[in-house]
């Protein structure tokens, strides 16, 4: 849906005029310092699933660019969208690994056992096409890799994606956390406002030094809290490998059903 804002445009800017500030393809530096008179809005409404559109300008049949877009993380209320494809996602796996006899921490571990035998590091051989064409030909797009942004403050999707044996780092454990407080029913014990950690079983998001890696500077765990005030890190994040999707099987690890 294309909705024509100039209106808008000439209302927020001095006499109605606004900077480009990106060249279209194969443009000099130089045309960056023109502006725009009139403003259009351009809107794509795609199903479930949709990571990334690819649109083409044209102006009498002539191509001037080509970019890719992804989609938009929050609605205007700043609610993250996809929630409820999110939540059938983690479902999915946890009806597959999930039994009535293991305990709490026992489902966290599974879960991310799972994340981490069926995703990819970004960066690692796996990903990369000369060494992986399966992975390569599933999370690419004209020739060009989908290392979208991965943390936590993306879209759902991300997270959806690391479900279904896509791309991640340790942000990945977001899941557990997740599946824990909205799956399980397990309070979120960490109090920010305070510093503080509620008793009783639960879990929360460790950090940096209070990770199961203090060392790494950006490491995230989930911990873990049983009713006795015993902790346990949980971890979950992709494979570093230098083999095959065929090699390491997590093809065949991926729940879909």
């Amino acid at each position: 849906m294309v909705s024509n804002t100039t209106e808008e445009l000439r209302a927020r800017y001095d006499y109605g005029r606004d900077n480009i500030v990106s060249p279209c393809a194969q443009q000099p530096i130089s045309d960056t310092d023109k502006k725009r008179l009139s403003a259009r809005k351009l809107t794509v409404k795609a199903g479930v699933g949709v990571r990334v559109c690819k649109i083409k300008a044209y102006r009498d049949d002539t191509l001037y660019d080509v970019i890719y877009i992804a989609t938009q993380p929050c609605d205007d209320k700043e609610n993250y969208l996809d929630e409820e494809y999110y939540a059938h996602a983690r479902h999915k796996v946890e009806t597959k690994i999930w039994t009535d006899n293991i305990t709490n921490l026992q489902k966290l571990n599974a879960l991310a056992s799972y994340i981490s035998t069926t995703t990819h590091y970004p960066g690692s051989g796996c990903t990369k096409k000369a060494t992986n064409p399966t992975f390569w030909n599933a999370f690419s797009v004209d020739g060009i890799d989908l290392y979208y942004n991965m943390f936590r403050t993306m879209s759902t999707l991300n997270r959806i994606m690391d479900l279904q044996g896509g791309i991640t780092t340790c942000v990945g454990v977001d899941i557990v956390q997740k599946a824990a407080t909205d799956d399980l029913g397990l309070p979120y014990l960490y109090d920010s406002t305070t510093g503080t950690i509620a008793d009783g079983e639960g879990v929360w998001l460790g950090i940096k030094s209070y990770s199961s890696n203090p060392s790494a500077a950006y490491h995230v765990s989930v911990i873990y809290k049983d009713a006795n005030e015993k902790r346990s890190f949980v971890d979950a994040q992709g494979m570093i490998t230098n083999t095959t999707c065929e090699e390491h099987e997590c093809l065949d690890k991926v729940i879909r059903d």
